[in-house]
């Protein structure tokens, strides 16, 4: 992000970096009660999935821009986007166990976060709230 974004726009100076908490770990990273960080670096260097497990036992696993709707996922394909230069090897391998995950895990919930088809629909079903709180 300092030194060769993939967007000019996201680039960071070095005082706008510092405000960052740095984390560095293998693959997981239990983050707090309920949070664990899971490394992806398919998508861009630094990339990760968020898996939350609410007080209800309802789980969450936020893949942020792994794939971008879930049908990357439902059917293993990468991004239509050649301008976005990604690790096809890990995102394949990514979007693999992550159809394994949606195929067998009944009380998991995989969240793309560019998939407005999907948000409306969990948040139809109170499965998602619509803002903040």
């Amino acid at each position: 992000m300092l030194k060769n974004p993939q967007m000019p726009e996201i680039k960071l100076t070095p005082e706008t970096a510092g405000r960052y908490n740095v984390v560095d770990y293998e693959q997981y990273l239990p983050f707090g009660p309920g949070v664990v960080l899971i490394k992806a670096p398919g998508h861009t260097p630094g990339s990760q999935m968020i898996y939350v497990v609410l007080g209800s036992g309802r789980e969450y696993l936020l893949i942020g821009d792994t794939a971008w709707h879930m049908d990357g996922v439902r059917n293993v394909k990468g991004k239509d986007a050649p301008w976005i230069q990604e690790d096809e090897n890990a995102l394949i391998a990514q979007l693999t166990w992550l159809n394994g995950l949606y195929k067998t895990e009944k009380n998991l919930f995989i969240i793309a976060s560019h998939d407005d088809e999907q948000r409306s629909e969990l948040t139809k079903r109170g499965i998602l709230g619509n803002k903040l709180e």
